[in-house]
């Protein structure tokens, strides 16, 4: 199920469905009001733990990372994720009573004052089922929610290199920026970037088929505003000579080559491969090891003085990467 970095659709909201009947997470993890029969609230629930999914396996494969709910209300999100084993810890300013037994710790306090007394670089993974948005719905062009640019600020700051934003969010599905609780998605990456924080892959912002949580009505402009539901996965950049989900093996094609220890997914960024300094260009090792095809599975872009290597197909585990090169003979 592709739900990543991208504007839910209709088409979404049935394969949610699904997968929680499937899982039958609304008997596992029922809550105290039946919440997992409104489509709002499955759909985020499930979307959370998807993404979270997505991530753990191939870049996180230990259990034992510290996870923080941002706003966990009395939702079975971080729970359903400190059954998978991982240290989950819940921030939310109310005392909730949940239904659920897990490791997860509750924390009763405002998210931002739990962020300001985080340590630096101290948080693998931070998620959020739509809280962040609700923080402060005060802004202006620039910053048109400050919650989510305080959250982001403050998230830089706190995560290690290389660690996670999962979020699934309310948005506005207008396309021109909305100034208030409720923001559209554009704005919310952009803000998250000027931060210093990145997506994992292209955003699909289609508002094709969107599924639609409610409408400003004719003649009615303070009415419900023109909703819809995002997910997000931002990262903090950082360098690491190769991520986890590569390895270094002999190659059948010239030395030694890159490999996948596990399933990548198209449009995956995989790091730095070169530097430019000084009018020169560098090699990392990512660069250095990653062997040459006529029929790569990889490419290499340009942002600032550095290229940064992405996947451009699914790759399956074990089998090699690939880059047409261009900076150098190949022989």
């Amino acid at each position: 199920m592709d739900i990543l970095n991208k504007i839910v659709t209709k088409n979404d909201v049935e394969a949610l469905d699904k997968y929680r009947n499937d899982r039958d997470l609304h008997k596992k993890y029922e809550h105290q009001q039946g919440t997992w029969d409104n489509v709002d609230a499955f759909v985020k629930w499930s979307s959370s733990v998807i993404l979270f999914d997505s991530i753990k396996d191939s870049l996180y494969p230990q259990p034992g990372i510290k996870v923080v709910d941002l706003g966990s209300g009395d939702g079975p999100v971080p729970h359903m994720v400190a059954d998978k084993g991982f240290d989950v810890v819940a921030v939310d300013i109310q005392k909730w009573s949940f239904l659920y037994q897990s490791l997860a710790h509750i924390v009763t306090k405002d998210c931002r004052d739990y962020l300001r007394d985080c340590e630096n670089n101290s948080v693998d993974i931070f998620m959020d089922g739509c809280a962040v948005t609700h923080f402060d719905d005060s802004g202006d062009e620039v910053t048109p929610n400050k919650g989510w640019r305080s959250v982001f600020r403050s998230m830089y700051r706190v995560l290690k290199p290389g660690g996670y934003f999962i979020c699934t969010s309310d948005i506005d599905i207008r396309t021109t920026t909305c100034i208030g609780e409720y923001i559209i998605p554009e704005d919310i990456i952009r803000m998250a970037e000027e931060e210093g924080l990145t997506l994992t892959s292209d955003f699909n912002y289609s508002r094709d088929e969107i599924w639609e949580r409610g409408r400003n009505l004719p003649g009615k402009p303070d009415g419900p505003p023109n909703l819809g539901v995002a997910c997000f996965i931002f990262t903090k950049p950082g360098y690491k000579a190769l991520i986890d989900i590569l390895n270094i093996k002999d190659s059948d094609v010239a030395g030694q080559g890159l490999y996948a220890k596990v399933d990548i997914p198209k449009d995956t960024i995989l790091g730095v491969s070169h530097v430019i300094m000084d009018d020169e260009i560098h090699r990392t090792p990512l660069g250095g090891f990653i062997n040459h095809s006529d029929k790569p599975n990889c490419m290499k872009y340009l942002e600032g003085n550095k290229y940064y290597i992405k996947t451009t197909k699914k790759i399956r585990s074990g089998n090699e990467l690939f880059l047409k090169y261009s900076f150098y003979e190949v022989k």
